[in-house]
């Protein structure tokens, strides 16, 4: 349990952190998840490979909502690039058709 005068140690680094995505339902091997990113821009968190060291968990088109450092919460799924990387596309209404 975090004290008082442990208030240093509640700042949120940058950068992925696996604390902060979490599932929000999952069913017929489909997930949706939610990443707190509130200490990134999202310019960040939409580069290729933020959401590699969670590349284990997650699959090829599951959704995940995410809230960035300005405070907004977007939606995208993730997709596998030419290259291996972990890339996250925007959700359209198309995506599901």
């Amino acid at each position: 349990m975090l004290k008082p005068n442990d208030e240093h140690l509640r700042q949120i680094t940058p950068g992925f952190s696996l604390r902060n995505l979490g599932v929000l339902c999952y069913n017929a091997g489909f997930t949706v998840w939610y990443y707190n990113g509130s200490s990134d821009e999202l310019s960040t968190i939409l580069e290729p490979n933020f959401f590699k060291p969670a590349a284990d968990l997650i699959c090829e088109l599951d959704v995940v909502l995410v809230t960035s450092k300005e405070k907004t919460t977007s939606s995208f799924y993730f997709a596998n690039g030419p290259k291996g990387e972990v890339l996250l596309k925007t959700v359209n209404n198309t995506i599901f058709l």
